[in-house]
């Protein structure tokens, strides 16, 4: 939620996506840590709030289930970059987030635990 309100508090002043990403990330960090999880965890919760968010505003686009689960995994790549993680780092993470976007649009789409796990 943080994240989201930070965006929108960007986007209204006209910020560029890359600041209206960073102020979203770094205000999903703040609220995480804020709840108590580690710098590690709260950067990881940012990371996958952005491939989430990424994936929401591209299924209420239309797109496909793959072009969702790619623009995902790309987001929550950018974010981890953000952050400072390497970029081999941040592409093993943006590949565990575009899985998990596959699987969820699967499981969405009723269908059965193999054909989710196929996704994932």
């Amino acid at each position: 939620v943080a994240g989201d309100v930070a965006a929108n508090l960007a986007r209204a002043a006209g910020q560029s996506e890359r600041e209206i990403g960073m102020a979203a990330n770094q205000a999903a960090i703040q609220a995480a840590t804020a709840a108590g999880l580690s710098e590690l965890q709260a950067q990881e919760h940012a990371i996958e709030w952005a491939g989430r968010s990424a994936a929401a505003t591209a299924r209420k686009a239309g797109l496909s289930d793959e072009d969702v689960a790619l623009i995902s995994g790309r987001a929550a790549g950018q974010a981890a970059q953000l952050q400072g993680w390497a970029v081999e780092e941040s592409g093993k993470y943006a590949a565990q987030v575009a899985g998990k976007a596959a699987a969820d649009l699967a499981r969405q789409a009723g269908q059965s635990d193999e054909q989710v796990a196929n996704a994932a």
